[in-house]
């Protein structure tokens, strides 16, 4: 049966390239690394020209991206430490208002735009043949999306966009999973200085008393 070899090939490509991203995300210290180890994934299975990934920490809240790739160029962090040249950085800085980016963190449902512009959906760069907006999605809670752009028309369609939806998917629980991290050690932090605050003032509380009961000893004789 042709469709059901087709159907199995396509679940297996899925399933690779979410192994893939699996072999990536146990390294990843920052949503930073995770997002620059999703761009390379798509990179080599679906190729690109122009990539970002952005996040935000809920519906209304600032898009922030966290890694982009230009013009074929090289995957970039977006970090504080690790900016990429200024020119990137503002071209950054202008898709932060871009009403698909918005619509599709909103909603948690995909956009493609292929040929000509429609609306308020356009592409990001000139040239562009086809854009793929995809939502970072768990459940009901969107963490971000991937904004893709190729200058090949026909690009992300039926098992390309699958495969990006699950890459997605993926990567928002690998940065889901760095942010409960993130909280539980800083609980752990806070429980260790609650202890350490503890200990001092009983620490004090006893230096204190020392002398006091001293003096207290020395003018009851006086007396």
């Amino acid at each position: 049966n042709a469709k059901l070899y087709s159907d199995l090939a396509r679940r297996l490509d899925e399933v690779q390239a979410f192994h893939e991203l699996s072999q990536v995300t146990p390294y990843a210290r920052t949503a930073s690394d995770v997002a620059c180890g999703l761009l390379e994934i798509l990179r080599r299975r679906l190729d690109y020209v122009h990539a970002a990934v952005y996040l935000t920490e809920g519906v209304g809240r600032p898009l922030v991206p966290v890694a982009v790739a230009q013009d074929k160029g090289p995957i970039m962090a977006v970090e504080s430490d690790r900016r990429p040249p200024p020119s990137v950085m503002s071209s950054l800085r202008t898709q932060l208002t871009d009403p698909t980016l918005r619509k599709v963190v909103a909603s948690g449902e995909p956009a493609r735009l292929e040929g000509e512009p429609r609306g308020d959906h356009q592409f990001l760069h000139a040239g562009m043949q086809v854009r793929l907006t995809v939502p970072m999605k768990l459940g009901d809670q969107v963490l971000g999306a991937v904004d893709l752009e190729s200058n090949q028309p026909g690009a992300y369609q039926g098992p390309g966009m699958r495969v990006v939806l699950s890459l997605a998917y993926g990567a928002a629980q690998a940065i889901q999973n760095l942010r409960l991290f993130a909280e539980a050690r800083e609980v752990d932090t806070l429980r260790e200085l609650d202890r350490v605050k503890s200990e001092l003032l009983q620490t004090v509380s006893h230096e204190l008393r020392t002398p006091l009961g001293a003096i207290k000893g020395f003018t009851t004789t006086l007396m």
